[in-house]
Protein backbone atom coordinates (compact mmCIF):
# COMPACT_ATOMS: atom_id res chain seq x y z
CA UNK A 1 0.00 0.00 0.00
CA UNK A 2 3.17 2.73 0.49
CA UNK A 3 4.54 1.52 -2.35
CA UNK A 4 1.18 2.30 -4.48
CA UNK A 5 0.74 5.43 -2.73
CA UNK A 6 4.52 6.69 -3.59
CA UNK A 7 3.71 5.70 -7.35
CA UNK A 8 0.49 7.77 -7.17
CA UNK A 9 2.24 10.84 -5.48
CA UNK A 10 4.69 10.61 -7.91
CA UNK A 11 2.51 10.49 -10.63
CA UNK A 12 0.40 13.41 -9.87
CA UNK A 13 3.51 15.38 -9.67
CA UNK A 14 5.12 14.40 -12.58
CA UNK A 15 1.60 15.46 -14.85
CA UNK A 16 1.65 19.70 -14.09
CA UNK A 17 5.87 19.14 -15.43
CA UNK A 18 4.33 17.35 -18.52
CA UNK A 19 1.49 19.95 -19.11
CA UNK A 20 3.96 23.19 -18.36
CA UNK A 21 6.21 20.94 -20.77
CA UNK A 22 3.37 20.62 -23.49
CA UNK A 23 2.39 24.11 -22.90
CA UNK A 24 6.23 25.24 -23.37
CA UNK A 25 6.19 23.60 -26.83
CA UNK A 26 3.06 24.84 -27.82
CA UNK A 27 4.62 27.97 -27.10
CA UNK A 28 7.56 27.99 -29.13
CA UNK A 29 6.18 26.08 -31.99
CA UNK A 30 3.95 29.51 -32.32
CA UNK A 31 6.63 31.72 -31.79
CA UNK A 32 8.75 30.21 -34.30
CA UNK A 33 5.83 29.80 -36.81
CA UNK A 34 5.11 33.55 -36.67
CA UNK A 35 8.88 34.57 -36.79
CA UNK A 36 9.57 32.75 -39.85
CA UNK A 37 6.13 34.33 -41.24
CA UNK A 38 7.55 38.04 -40.43
CA UNK A 39 10.96 36.76 -42.09
CA UNK A 40 9.32 35.74 -45.20
CA UNK A 41 7.62 39.04 -45.68
CA UNK A 42 10.98 40.96 -44.56
CA UNK A 43 12.34 38.71 -47.49
CA UNK A 44 9.64 39.64 -49.74
CA UNK A 45 9.57 43.30 -48.73
CA UNK A 46 13.43 44.07 -49.30
CA UNK A 47 14.23 46.55 -52.05
CA UNK A 48 17.66 48.06 -52.69
CA UNK A 49 18.68 51.78 -53.25
CA UNK A 50 20.62 52.33 -55.67
CA UNK A 51 20.80 56.03 -55.95
CA UNK A 52 23.00 55.81 -52.63
CA UNK A 53 26.30 56.31 -53.00
CA UNK A 54 29.58 54.76 -50.32
CA UNK A 55 32.64 54.60 -50.30
CA UNK A 56 33.23 50.89 -51.09
CA UNK A 57 31.17 47.87 -51.98
CA UNK A 58 31.61 44.33 -50.32
CA UNK A 59 30.25 41.26 -52.51
CA UNK A 60 29.11 38.15 -50.13
CA UNK A 61 30.14 35.18 -52.66
CA UNK A 62 27.59 32.00 -52.72
CA UNK A 63 24.84 33.34 -54.94
CA UNK A 64 23.66 34.16 -58.59
CA UNK A 65 23.57 37.61 -59.57
CA UNK A 66 25.70 38.88 -56.60
CA UNK A 67 29.16 39.23 -58.48
CA UNK A 68 27.19 41.19 -61.10
CA UNK A 69 25.02 43.83 -59.35
CA UNK A 70 28.52 44.48 -57.23
CA UNK A 71 30.33 45.39 -60.67
CA UNK A 72 27.55 47.16 -62.04
CA UNK A 73 27.51 49.56 -58.29
CA UNK A 74 31.49 50.10 -59.20
CA UNK A 75 31.17 51.00 -63.06
CA UNK A 76 28.06 53.39 -62.18
CA UNK A 77 30.22 55.09 -59.65
CA UNK A 78 28.09 54.26 -56.45
CA UNK A 79 31.32 53.53 -54.59
CA UNK A 80 34.89 53.63 -55.40
CA UNK A 81 36.49 50.16 -54.28
CA UNK A 82 35.13 46.55 -54.69
CA UNK A 83 35.18 43.37 -52.12
CA UNK A 84 34.33 40.02 -52.99
CA UNK A 85 34.70 37.90 -49.99
CA UNK A 86 35.08 34.32 -49.96
CA UNK A 87 36.78 33.56 -53.08
CA UNK A 88 37.13 30.22 -53.09
CA UNK A 89 40.37 28.60 -54.44
CA UNK A 90 42.59 31.57 -55.41
CA UNK A 91 41.01 32.41 -58.62
CA UNK A 92 41.51 35.52 -60.19
CA UNK A 93 39.65 38.51 -61.08
CA UNK A 94 38.73 37.21 -64.78
CA UNK A 95 38.04 33.91 -63.27
CA UNK A 96 35.54 34.91 -60.42
CA UNK A 97 33.76 36.98 -63.01
CA UNK A 98 33.93 35.16 -66.29
CA UNK A 99 32.30 35.14 -68.58
CA UNK A 100 31.66 38.81 -67.85
CA UNK A 101 34.90 40.96 -68.76
CA UNK A 102 36.04 43.31 -66.08
CA UNK A 103 37.29 46.70 -67.59
CA UNK A 104 41.28 46.56 -67.20
CA UNK A 105 40.99 50.14 -65.85
CA UNK A 106 39.30 48.73 -62.63
CA UNK A 107 41.10 45.17 -62.40
CA UNK A 108 44.38 47.38 -61.47
CA UNK A 109 42.75 49.88 -58.75
CA UNK A 110 39.76 49.23 -57.41
CA UNK A 111 38.46 45.46 -57.26
CA UNK A 112 39.91 43.57 -54.58
CA UNK A 113 39.55 39.33 -53.25
CA UNK A 114 39.50 37.90 -50.21
CA UNK A 115 40.18 33.93 -49.66
CA UNK A 116 39.48 33.34 -46.22
CA UNK A 117 36.25 33.45 -45.30
CA UNK A 118 33.78 30.55 -45.64
CA UNK A 119 30.71 31.20 -44.00
CA UNK A 120 28.75 34.83 -43.11
CA UNK A 121 30.68 35.20 -39.68
CA UNK A 122 33.93 34.97 -41.96
CA UNK A 123 32.59 37.48 -44.21
CA UNK A 124 31.91 39.72 -41.65
CA UNK A 125 35.28 39.37 -40.09
CA UNK A 126 37.07 39.32 -43.44
CA UNK A 127 35.74 42.15 -45.08
CA UNK A 128 35.54 44.38 -42.29
CA UNK A 129 39.52 43.80 -41.78
CA UNK A 130 39.46 45.39 -45.44
CA UNK A 131 37.18 48.11 -44.44
CA UNK A 132 38.90 48.83 -41.11
CA UNK A 133 42.38 48.72 -43.23
CA UNK A 134 41.26 51.58 -45.75
CA UNK A 135 39.92 53.85 -43.20
CA UNK A 136 36.41 53.28 -44.99
CA UNK A 137 33.10 54.85 -43.10
CA UNK A 138 30.29 53.49 -45.44
CA UNK A 139 29.90 50.60 -47.42
CA UNK A 140 27.49 48.79 -49.89
CA UNK A 141 26.63 45.16 -48.72
CA UNK A 142 25.67 43.01 -51.42
CA UNK A 143 24.37 39.23 -51.20
CA UNK A 144 20.91 36.84 -51.51
CA UNK A 145 17.68 38.98 -50.10
CA UNK A 146 16.99 35.76 -47.99
CA UNK A 147 20.28 35.90 -46.48
CA UNK A 148 20.55 39.87 -46.07
CA UNK A 149 19.30 40.16 -42.80
CA UNK A 150 21.69 37.46 -40.97
CA UNK A 151 24.91 39.56 -43.05
CA UNK A 152 23.74 42.95 -41.78
CA UNK A 153 23.60 41.35 -38.43
CA UNK A 154 27.30 40.13 -38.13
CA UNK A 155 28.50 43.67 -40.10
CA UNK A 156 26.77 45.80 -37.68
CA UNK A 157 28.55 43.96 -34.82
CA UNK A 158 31.79 43.93 -36.73
CA UNK A 159 31.68 47.14 -38.22
CA UNK A 160 29.70 49.32 -35.51
CA UNK A 161 31.03 52.97 -36.66
CA UNK A 162 30.66 52.15 -40.17
CA UNK A 163 27.41 53.00 -42.17
CA UNK A 164 26.31 49.56 -43.71
CA UNK A 165 23.80 49.93 -46.30
CA UNK A 166 21.95 46.62 -47.84
CA UNK A 167 22.01 45.83 -51.38
CA UNK A 168 19.64 43.22 -51.38
CA UNK A 169 19.79 40.48 -54.39
CA UNK A 170 16.76 38.45 -55.53
CA UNK A 171 18.23 35.12 -56.50
CA UNK A 172 17.09 32.89 -59.57
CA UNK A 173 14.62 30.20 -58.92
CA UNK A 174 13.59 31.80 -55.59
CA UNK A 175 9.89 32.18 -55.91
CA UNK A 176 8.51 34.23 -53.01
CA UNK A 177 5.06 35.10 -54.30
CA UNK A 178 3.93 31.66 -53.82
CA UNK A 179 6.85 30.48 -51.31
CA UNK A 180 4.47 27.35 -50.01
CA UNK A 181 4.53 25.56 -53.02
CA UNK A 182 7.91 25.79 -53.87
CA UNK A 183 10.05 22.69 -51.56
CA UNK A 184 13.55 24.56 -53.14
CA UNK A 185 11.82 27.62 -51.97
CA UNK A 186 10.85 26.61 -48.52
CA UNK A 187 13.06 24.81 -47.72
CA UNK A 188 15.68 27.59 -48.00
CA UNK A 189 13.87 30.16 -46.14
CA UNK A 190 13.62 27.64 -43.37
CA UNK A 191 16.89 26.74 -43.40
CA UNK A 192 18.04 30.55 -43.33
CA UNK A 193 15.43 31.51 -40.78
CA UNK A 194 16.91 29.00 -38.45
CA UNK A 195 20.64 30.24 -39.03
CA UNK A 196 19.24 33.76 -38.24
CA UNK A 197 17.91 32.47 -35.28
CA UNK A 198 21.15 30.71 -34.01
CA UNK A 199 22.83 34.06 -34.41
CA UNK A 200 20.69 36.24 -32.93
CA UNK A 201 21.43 34.29 -30.00
CA UNK A 202 24.92 35.96 -29.02
CA UNK A 203 23.10 39.18 -29.95
CA UNK A 204 20.57 39.10 -27.94
CA UNK A 205 23.16 37.82 -25.13
CA UNK A 206 25.33 41.06 -25.52
CA UNK A 207 22.57 43.51 -25.54
CA UNK A 208 21.11 41.77 -22.19
CA UNK A 209 24.82 42.40 -20.69
CA UNK A 210 24.61 46.34 -21.24
CA UNK A 211 21.86 46.55 -19.29
CA UNK A 212 22.07 48.47 -16.01
CA UNK A 213 22.76 46.47 -13.67
CA UNK A 214 19.38 47.08 -11.40
CA UNK A 215 17.17 45.90 -14.90
CA UNK A 216 19.20 42.75 -15.09
CA UNK A 217 18.38 42.16 -11.63
CA UNK A 218 14.63 42.46 -12.38
CA UNK A 219 14.64 40.13 -15.17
Amino acid sequence: MRRNRYRYTAERRRWPLLRALFLACIIAAIGWAGGFLWFVTDVQRQAPNPTITTDAIVVLTGGTNRLQVGLDLLENDRADQLFISGVGGGGSISEVFAPRQVPKELVGCCIHLGYLAQDTEGNAREASDWVRDNGFNSIWIVTANYHMRRAMLEFERTLPDVFVMPYPVAPEGLELDEWWNHEGTLRLLVNEYNKLLVALGPAWFRRAMALPKHLLKSL
